[in-house]
């Protein structure tokens, strides 16, 4: 038993080294050093997640056994060779990649396991500080595409892989990448967004004709609203990593209700809420009251949902402001819309 213990440990450890692609502890194990060391670190590195995979399986069945010797080894023999072989089975653990990691929807991941993508991503956080400057916008947005192209690359690699642990891991974490960097981009133009209908809020409130009247600024503010909308949506619809892992690997995943896709639901309330009444207000200054009236409804009701769906997440409460205020504003143009119908 005592043969048996140490020689099933010793094949564990090696294997345990070889599923983490851990060259230095294969090559400590197998008692090599020098130039033999070098090749077998450089070996190991360079083992696919696959690879990886299969011998973290053989490690797993070979548990059964170890734990059988070891069973036997501590009626005969004591605990002291019980220990040794308990350290032998032991698999050396993952290094902290928590260190410069980006999360999205709750799951960690290092941008620096993607050649290219840390280098892209401080691109367009550097060129985004560029405000509402359009050259930076335009060179922000190209980042965070050559961004999605290094990840949607590597998750190209990984399309025919075999499920184990892994590889399971790895697609996990370029879900949340691709997520993370998808979302920064949307969320880039959101923004930029919101702050141009603040601009033309502000002409409209001091009688501004810089945009062509009122009138103008309205039908550009309603057109924003619409692109607010059907990004909010997009953003909606970004997968949750698990479910992307599980459609990657054929499984077909399943929509993934978290707090993510909550305030995302929110934005995509206040969005159409905002969208319904500006259109309303297009068509009460061609005098279509009736079509006004009933958009202005649609807005009224959507941002009661809004407001109910922005509490629930207990989000900004000047967003849940904003909606009170559109009701009051709702409410008034709905009664001049009447009074001319």
């Amino acid at each position: 038993w005592d043969e048996a213990a140490a020689g099933l440990g010793r094949a564990a450890e090696i294997l345990g080294a070889l599923a983490a692609a851990d060259g230095t502890a294969a090559a400590r194990v197998a008692g090599e050093s020098g130039g033999r060391a070098e090749e077998l670190v450089a070996a190991v590195a360079g083992l696919a997640l696959q690879e990886q995979d299969a011998f973290g399986s053989r490690r797993e069945a070979l548990a059964p056994m170890l734990a059988f010797c070891r069973h036997e080894l501590s009626r005969t023999s004591g605990a002291g060779v019980v220990t040794d072989a308990a350290r032998a089975s032991a698999v050396p653990g993952a290094p902290d990649a928590a260190a410069g990691a980006v999360s999205f929807r709750g799951r960690a991941a290092d941008p620096h396991t993607v050649p290219g993508l840390r280098a892209a991503l401080a691109r367009a956080v550097d060129a985004g500080k560029g405000g509402a400057d359009d050259k930076s916008y335009l060179q922000a947005l190209g980042a965070y595409d050559d961004a999605l192209k290094v990840v949607q690359a590597e998750q190209s690699r990984l399309s025919g892989a075999a499920r184990g642990s892994k590889v399971d891991a790895r697609r996990a974490d370029l879900a949340a990448l691709s997520g993370h960097v998808r979302h920064a981009k949307m969320a880039l133009s959101m923004n930029r967004t919101e702050g141009m209908i603040a601009d033309l809020l502000k002409e409209e409130s001091a009688g501004s004709r810089v945009w062509g009247g009122t009138g103008k600024n309205v039908e550009a503010v309603a057109h924003m609203y619409d692109f607010l909308w059907q990004t909010s949506r997009e953003v909606l619809e970004l997968p949750h990593p698990e479910e992307e892992m599980d459609e990657a690997a054929g499984m077909g995943g399943e929509a993934v209700d978290d707090d993510f896709w909550a305030e995302g639901e929110a934005h995509v309330l206040r969005y159409r809420a905002m969208r319904a009444y500006y259109v309303g207000r297009m068509y009460a200054e061609e005098e279509k009251f009736q079509h006004a009236t009933v958009l202005y409804d649609q807005s009224l009701a959507l941002s009661h949902q809004a407001v109910e769906q922005l509490t629930a997440c207990e989000m900004d409460e000047d967003l849940v402001a904003s909606m009170t205020t559109l009701a009051s504003d709702v409410q008034g143009a709905k009664c001049r819309a009447r009074a001319s119908a």
